[in-house]
């Protein structure tokens, strides 16, 4: 079990830092692939969405986190699941059974923090802008 979580978070790790280290990489160029198509159909919806006042910084990095707190809440959910099942085929075996246990609670305790961080990460983009 714990290899398995190892991995889960390895990729998450490694997710979350691809994810991160992309979104600035257009940001400071200031290059607008929609610059000049806009002129003439500034009607349409697409050049309703780039002359919104909403900074698309801000958006990339909100779908971001809510990728990030989607995958991770599903993986808390699902050790939850393993270990649930783990623990009801423990045998009497006291020490996987406390094992189990304690995955269960450090899964429940995640998914907290998860909800957590996402409203702390939402609530200061909320106020950046």
């Amino acid at each position: 079990m714990s290899r398995i979580a190892f991995y889960i978070a390895s990729f998450l790790f490694a997710f979350v830092t691809i994810a991160t280290a992309s979104a600035p990489v257009f940001a400071g160029t200031g290059f607008d692939p929609l610059d000049k198509s806009c002129e003439r159909a500034q009607a349409s919806e697409v050049c309703k969405d780039v002359n919104s006042a909403e900074d698309p910084v801000n958006e990339i990095l909100i779908i971001a986190t809510n990728i990030v707190t989607i995958a991770a809440g599903v993986i808390a959910v699902i050790l939850i699941i393993l270990s649930g099942i783990s623990l009801t085929l423990s045998s009497g075996d006291s020490a996987k059974a406390t094992k189990d246990r304690n995955a269960i609670i450090y899964a429940s305790v995640g998914i907290v923090v998860i909800l957590l961080a996402r409203t702390i990460v939402l609530y200061v983009f909320g106020l950046i802008g």
